[in-house]
């Protein structure tokens, strides 16, 4: 992988990471629910861990196959996503835990 590539990577991943983060706090108040629908709205650490761990395997394996000119396009989508979940987790007054 290029350089370009390892710094999109560590974008995604330190978003991902904090997604998780927050995504865990949920689990533990009851004043939240978990809005994605493959979790359910009252998923388990378990689930939610399992969830991430996958999300993160997967997003690594798919980036390595793809060609690398499309790698960047691939990699902002989900550095978008991510970024724009944190931020409206943040805004809601979700914090991190893990």
């Amino acid at each position: 992988m290029s350089k370009r590539d390892r710094a999109l990577e560590g974008i995604f991943f330190t978003l991902l990471i904090v997604d998780w983060g927050q995504t865990r706090s949920i689990v533990r108040d009851d004043d939240f629910k978990e809005l994605n629908f493959i979790l359910g709205p009252e998923p388990n650490l378990e689930a939610v861990d399992l969830y991430f761990l996958s999300c993160a395997l997967s997003h690594l394996l798919i980036t390595r196959a793809l060609p690398e000119k499309y790698r960047p396009y691939w990699q902002m989508v989900y550095i978008g996503i991510e970024a724009n979940q944190v931020f409206q987790n943040y805004q809601m007054g979700i914090r991190v835990e893990l």
